[in-house]
C-alpha cells in the first residue's frame, strides 16, 4: 500500500513539473528575471530557429534617489500674499549722496542692484516757510535717479510721503520742534481737523508740482510717541481734552484727498506706530474704518515695540515678534500690511526677521529706516543704515544693505508668496511667484551653526535655469567681501550647501503643470513728464531784504527758528530783555546744538547780511555766536574770521547783551546749502534769544569763497 501511495506521488510531481516548464523559461513579464540569463543560456532548437517578430527593448528603471541632505518643498499652486515691494526713507543726511564722489554708483546701488521700488519722504511743507518745503529738490533728485532706473526694467517706483510734524501753525506747542503736541484747537475748542486736512492737501500738491508722484501718503509718524529730540505730534486712538483723534483726522485727510484729487488721490496707510502689536493698530484705525471701511489701503507699522531689540548693541531677536506677526493676518484681515520704518540689527539677523514678517505677518511690503545717512559708524559694517557718506564725500554700504538686497533684488511688485517648507529646524525659507509662474525667487536664512546640503523642490514645478546668490553673515560681519556671491546655477538635482549662518538666494525660471510660458523681456517706461530738480528762482530784488525781525511777544514767533542736534525751543512770555517774551534754547547734548534759521529764507547768494540780537546765558560764558555753514563742492565749511560770524563774548549769568555785525554769503557756495545758526563753544548751558534780526543786504554784494 505504501508503495503504490508513493508511485502515485511521483506521478502527479513529475504532471506539475511538466506543466510548469521546469523551471527554465521565465514570464517575459517578470521583471526581477536575471537580464543576462537568456543570453548566457545554451540555445533551444525553437530558439535557433529563423524568426522575423520584432524583440522588445526592457523598460529603464528610475535612478534611485540617492540625496541624502534636507529638501525645501515649495507648491506655486499654494498662495498667500501678493507683494507691494521693498524701500527705504530718504530724510535727514539724503542730500549726502547726492554730493558725494561717485553718486550714480550709490544710485545703481540702490535702485539697480537693490531695487528699491518704495521711497519714503519726510513732509517738511512749511515747517520754515510759507507755501515751501526745504526738502523738494531733495525728494525729487532722488525720485528722478529712482525712476529713471526702475523705467529701464518696466516698473514704477512708488512714494510713500509721511509726516513728523504738522507746521508750528497746527501744532498745539505751536513748535514743530517738540514731540509732545497734539493738534491745535480752534477759538471754540474743536481740534483742527479740517485745517490740517488742507494742509496736507496743498502739500501733496506742492510735491507733486516738482514731478514727484505721491503715491501714499502716511498722516503721522509713529502717532503713539513722543520724541525729545526731533520732531513729533501726538495723536489718540479716541479724542480726550488732550489729544487730538487719529480717526478723525484721518478721515479729514481721506475726504480732502477725494475731494481735490478724485482718482489720483494717494492711498492711505496707517496708523504706523511704534508698535507692530495688532490690537494697537486695530484701535488707532478702529473708528475710521468703522464710519468710511475704504478709506485706509493698509496697515502701517514699526518694529521698535512687539519685539526685543537693542538700539545700543544693534542686536535684535526675530523670533520674539512671533506671537505678533501671527496674530497679524486673522486681526488684521485682507488690508496690506506694511512694515514702514525699522533699522535694528545685524545682517543675519535682518534677514531672519524680514523673512519672519513676510511668512508669519503676511507683510506686503518692507521699508528699511536709513536709505542713506551720514557715516556715524565708520569703522563698523554692522551699522544701521543701508549707506553711508563720510565728510570726504565717499560712500560705503553694511551689512543690512546685502541683508536687504537678498530679497529687494528678484522678489518683484505684484509676486505672490507660495508655499514652501524648509525641511529643517534652522533654516528659514520663503518662495515667491510672478503671476505665470515662469519666475521664482527663493530666499533661505541658515541661523544656525552647521552646514546643511539642500535640495530645492517644487511640486509639480520644472526648473529649467537658475541662478544662487550666497552671503556668509555670521553673528557679526566685517566687511562685504564675499558677500552675495553669484554661485551660478544650482546642482544635480536642484541641490545646494548652505553655509552656517548665511543667506542664500535662488533666482528661479521654469513653469508650472505640463506648459512651459517664456520669460517676456521688460517694457521699458517712458514719462511725458519731467521731475524738476531746482528750485524756481526768482528775480533778485535790488533793495534789501529782511529775512526774521522778532521780539518773541508770541508764542507763534519762534516759527522759522529750528533747532539744531538735540536742543529744545520754548517760548517764555515774560522772559527776554524787555519783559515781554524770549526764546529759550534748552536740552543741549553738545556745545554745537542750539537753534538753526532756515537756509530755505537764502535764495540768492553773493550778498551781505546784517545780523543783530540780545543774548543771556544761564551761567557765565566766554563765547556765544552766530555763526553759518554751508558746501562747497560738496564739502562742508564752517567759516571763521570777520564778516563771517556775529559773537557775544564775556557773558555774565543772566545779563542781557546786545550784538550786530555782519557776515558773507559767498556767491559760489553749492546751491541750498547756506544756514546761519547759534551755538555756545564749550558748554552745553541754556541760551536766550530776543530781538533777533536778520538782512540780506542786496544792495551789497559779497565776493567769492575761492578767493578767500
Amino acid at each position: 500500500m505504501k508503495k503504490k501511495l508513493i508511485a502515485i506521488l511521483l506521478i502527479i510531481a513529475l504532471m506539475l513539473t511538466a506543466c510548469s516548464g521546469g523551471g527554465k523559461d521565465k514570464d517575459p513579464a517578470d521583471k526581477t528575471a536575471d537580464p543576462t540569463a537568456a543570453a548566457n543560456a545554451a540555445p533551444t532548437d525553437a530558439q535557433a530557429a529563423p524568426t522575423t517578430e520584432p524583440t522588445t527593448a526592457p523598460e529603464p528603471t528610475e535612478e534611485p534617489d540617492t540625496f541624502e541632505g534636507k529638501t525645501l518643498d515649495f507648491d506655486f499652486a499654494k498662495k498667500y500674499q501678493t507683494i507691494d515691494g521693498f524701500g527705504a526713507a530718504f530724510t535727514w543726511y539724503a542730500e549726502r549722496l547726492l554730493r558725494a564722489e561717485n553718486s550714480e554708483g550709490g544710485f545703481d546701488a540702490l535702485f539697480n542692484d537693490l531695487k528699491l521700488n518704495i521711497l519714503r519722504f519726510k513732509n517738511e511743507y512749511e515747517y520754515n516757510i510759507e507755501d515751501k518745503a526745504e526738502n523738494a529738490v531733495t525728494m525729487a533728485s532722488y525720485y528722478k535717479e529712482a525712476r529713471e532706473r526702475a523705467a529701464l526694467y518696466g516698473e514704477k517706483v512708488q512714494v510713500l510721503l509721511c509726516c513728523w510734524s504738522p507746521p508750528a501753525k497746527l501744532k498745539s506747542d505751536n513748535s514743530i520742534d517738540v514731540g509732545s503736541g497734539t493738534l491745535k484747537k480752534d477759538e471754540l475748542g474743536n481740534y483742527c481737523y479740517d485745517e490740517y486736512a488742507a494742509w496736507w492737501t496743498e502739500a501733496v500738491k506742492y510735491y507733486r508740482s516738482f514731478g514727484i508722484q505721491i503715491d501714499y501718503v502716511s498722516i503721522q509718524n509713529e502717532v503713539d510717541f513722543a520724541p525729545d529730540d526731533y520732531e513729533g505730534c501726538l495723536f489718540a486712538a479716541k479724542e480726550t481734552d488732550k489729544q487730538a483723534s487719529y480717526s478723525k483726522a484721518f478721515l479729514a485727510v481721506y475726504r480732502a484727498f477725494k475731494a481735490e484729487f478724485g482718482d489720483d488721490a494717494p492711498l492711505l496707510i496707517g496708523p504706523e506706530t511704534m508698535s507692530c502689536v495688532p490690537t494697537t493698530l486695530k484701535s488707532y484705525m478702529k473708528e475710521a474704518l468703522e464710519e468710511e471701511p475704504d478709506s485706509m489701503y493698509g496697515y502701517g507699522y514699526h518694529l521698535y515695540v512687539g519685539g526685543t531689540s537693542d538700539s545700543n548693541t544693534m542686536q535684535v531677536t526675530p523670533s520674539s515678534y512671533f506671537d505678533n506677526f501671527s496674530m497679524m493676518p486673522t486681526l488684521l484681515g485682507d488690508k496690506p500690511k506694511w512694515q514702514t520704518e525699522f533699522y535694528i540689527g545685524h545682517g543675519i539677523q535682518t534677514a531672519e526677521l524680514i523673512n519672519a514678517a513676510l511668512t508669519q505677518g503676511e507683510m506686503n511690503a518692507y521699508i528699511y529706516w536709513s536709505g542713506v545717512w551720514a557715516d556715524s559708524t565708520p569703522n563698523n559694517f554692522e551699522s544701521a543704515d543701508l549707506i553711508e557718506v563720510n565728510n570726504a564725500r565717499e560712500w560705503r554700504t553694511s551689512a543690512n544693505y546685502w541683508a536687504l538686497r537678498h530679497f529687494s533684488e528678484f522678489i518683484r511688485p505684484g509676486y505672490v508668496r507660495i508655499d514652501a517648507i524648509s525641511g529643517y529646524k534652522d533654516l528659514r525659507v520663503s518662495a515667491f511667484a510672478n503671476e505665470v509662474g515662469n519666475k521664482l525667487a527663493i530666499v533661505i536664512v541658515n541661523r544656525g551653526d552647521e552646514e546643511i546640503s539642500y535640495r530645492v523642490k517644487g511640486k509639480d514645478y520644472t526648473i529649467t535655469d537658475s541662478t544662487v546668490y550666497q552671503s556668509v553673515f555670521g553673528d557679526e560681519c566685517e566687511s562685504a567681501d564675499g558677500l552675495y556671491a553669484n554661485l551660478g546655477p544650482l546642482g544635480k538635482g536642484n541641490t545646494l550647501t548652505i553655509p552656517a549662518k548665511s543667506v542664500t538666494t535662488i533666482d528661479i525660471t521654469g513653469y508650472y503643470g505640463d506648459t512651459e510660458i517664456p520669460v517676456a523681456a521688460p517694457e521699458i517706461i517712458k514719462y511725458d513728464n519731467e521731475v524738476i530738480t531746482e528750485f524756481p528762482v526768482s528775480a533778485v530784488p535790488t533793495e534789501d531784504v529782511t529775512v526774521i525781525d522778532t521780539s518773541f511777544e508770541a508764542n507763534t514767533d519762534i516759527n522759522g527758528l529750528s533747532s539744531f542736534g538735540s536742543s529744545v525751543l520754548s517760548h517764555i512770555p515774560d522772559g527776554g530783555k524787555d519783559g515781554n517774551g524770549c526764546l529759550k534754547v534748552s536740552q543741549r547734548a553738545q556745545d554745537w546744538n542750539g537753534v538753526i534759521l532756515s537756509g530755505g529764507y537764502f535764495e540768492h547768494y553773493g550778498y551781505m547780511l546784517r545780523v543783530s540780537y540780545d543774548c543771556m546765558m544761564e551761567k557765565d560764558t566766554e563765547i556765544l555766536s552766530c555763526t553759518s555753514s554751508f558746501d562747497k563742492d560738496g564739502s562742508t565749511n564752517y567759516p571763521d574770521g570777520e564778516n563771517l560770524r556775529v559773537v557775544a563774548t564775556g557773558l555774565k549769568a543772566g545779563e542781557w547783551q546786545h550784538v550786530e555785525g555782519y557776515m558773507t554769503m559767498y556767491s559760489d557756495m553749492d546751491p541750498g546749502t547756506f544756514k546761519i545758526y547759534w551755538e555756545s563753544s564749550g558748554n552745553t548751558d541754556d541760551i536766550f534769544l530776543d530781538n533777533v534780526k536778520v538782512q540780506i543786504l542786496y544792495t551789497m554784494p559779497a565776493g567769492r569763497f575761492a578767493d578767500q
